[in-house]
């Protein structure tokens, strides 16, 4: 089953959308990503009012909103539902919220997800009913990232799966730019079914 999401413009997209779909259906134009870090002509995206679309051989596999860019629509792509992050409780992601009241929010988020029967791991290896937070914070960044299982191991000891991450301002950026400390800057969102990196060397974990 497709789950839609409608962004805070009126477009509606999905994970595994068509590009070409999307450039015609809201005639914007698909460009390269960066070249040091994409595959030419494989990764492409597309640049929404505060939304960016990132794309795998023509399949749209990540969402990334921005600030300020303010949900006013509920942040659920995935078909599991217990991966999604709909609003806990009439409680949900908004624009501009602090790291203190996200991550209330994303307490919530676990409570509900585990009576949905999710699982939180301590293990890099992620079943399809499991998920590891983990959380980084320092001079350079200040974020947080949901993995959502299943995982799937590639040739070079990395590991995919789908997955929530993300970033707040943190003290430097909030000097130079007035920006509030500890804002949410923004939230991305990835689905590994439609990522074409290292998929011929490896298989599901879980399945």
């Amino acid at each position: 089953m497709t789950k839609m999401i409608k962004l805070d413009g009126g477009e509606v997209v999905w994970f595994g959308q068509s590009l070409r779909e999307i450039e015609e259906l809201y005639s914007c134009k698909a460009i390269q990503g960066n070249l040091r870090y994409s595959r030419k002509g494989i990764d492409m995206i597309i640049k929404l009012k505060n939304v960016l679309l990132e794309f795998d051989s023509g399949r749209l596999k990540v969402i990334e909103f921005t600030h300020p860019y303010e949900f006013v629509n509920s942040l659920a792509p995935y078909k599991e539902q217990w991966k999604n992050l709909d609003p806990v409780d009439g409680t949900g992601i908004s624009g501009g919220m602090s790291r203190v009241h996200f991550i209330s929010y994303l307490r919530s988020w676990e409570e509900r997800a585990k009576e949905l029967g999710a699982k939180s791991c301590n293990f890099d290896d992620l079943f399809g009913n499991q998920y590891l937070i983990s959380f980084e914070k320092n001079t350079f960044r200040d974020m947080i990232h949901v993995s959502l299982g299943p995982s799937r191991r590639t040739g070079g000891r990395g590991r995919w799966s789908d997955g929530w991450t993300f970033f707040f301002t943190i003290d430097s950026v909030h000097k130079m730019a007035d920006k509030k400390p500890g804002v949410l800057e923004s939230i991305s969102c990835f689905r590994d079914e439609f990522n074409t990196v290292a998929r011929a060397q490896t298989g599901i974990i879980g399945q």
